[in-house]
Parts: C-alpha cells; structure tokens; sequence
C-alpha cells in the first residue's frame, strides 16, 4: 500500500514537471520561430509552427492527467527537431545536445526500467550517434 502511494506522488510530480516543461518549450519554441525566421531559415521556421502546436497539446495533455502521452509527445518532438536542425544547420549548432536533455527526465520518470527507461535511452543515444555519424562523414541520413 504505502509503494503504491509513494508511486502515485512520484506520477502526480512528474505530471507538475511535465505541465511546467510544455510551457517551457512553448515560448523556447517562439523564441527559435522568431531566430529561424531573421536568419532565413524556412524548413526549421515551418517545424517550429508545428512544434509550438505539439506543446500546445502536451499542455493540455498533461493538464488533463496524459502524462504519459504529453511525455511521449515531448520525446518525438524534441528527437525529430534535433535531428532535422543538425540537418539543416549542422552539428555546430549544438541542437543534438537536446536529445542529450532527456536522458535523466527518463531515468527520473514513473516508468519501469527495462521496459522504457532503457530502450527510450538506447533510442535516443542511437539518434545521436546518427546525428553525429551524419555530420562528421559522407553518411548522411536523407
């Protein structure tokens, strides 16, 4: 009984982060709209359209008790800009590093170990293996 309580708090935290980290990424999300925009940046102005709305839902997923879903949400988005920013302007400008900043938000969450934490950490290591493979050779990934 008293696991059971302690797992619920740990969820009800992780739900008031999660909340606290869609609005976050929300105004960070305006920010790079604005910057890719001045610097003529059109692919990633256009994917920061959508991953401002992506936010937008994970708020309301988290306010809705989604947490889960708003985390898994939050996972994609943050993978898929990484990959497709060090795409369109390279490694140097350290957007792989994001990837890098859901390593302990895993590790920390409400999930069993082996069936999430590890292969969601394996995955996004992986991505940024790729990421770096990509711009440090003549692989490129598309």
């Amino acid at each position: 009984m008293k696991e059971r309580s302690a797992d619920r708090h740990l969820t009800a935290v992780f739900n008031q982060v999660m909340i606290g980290v869609s609005i976050a990424a929300f105004f960070v999300h305006v920010i790079f709209l604005y910057a890719f925009y001045q610097f003529g940046v059109t692919e990633l102005f256009y994917f920061n359209i959508a991953s401002i709305a992506i936010f937008v839902v994970g708020t309301i997923l988290s306010l809705r008790q989604y947490t889960a879903t708003a985390f898994a949400l939050t996972c994609v988005e943050v993978t898929a800009h990484a990959i497709t920013a060090t795409y369109f302007i390279g490694w140097d400008t350290g957007f792989h590093f994001y990837i890098i900043l859901l390593i302990p938000v895993v590790l920390f969450g409400p999930r069993n170990f082996w069936t999430t934490k590890l292969p969601l950490n394996v995955a996004m290591n992986s991505v940024n293996a790729l990421c770096a493979l990509s711009s440090f050779s003549s692989f490129k990934l598309a």
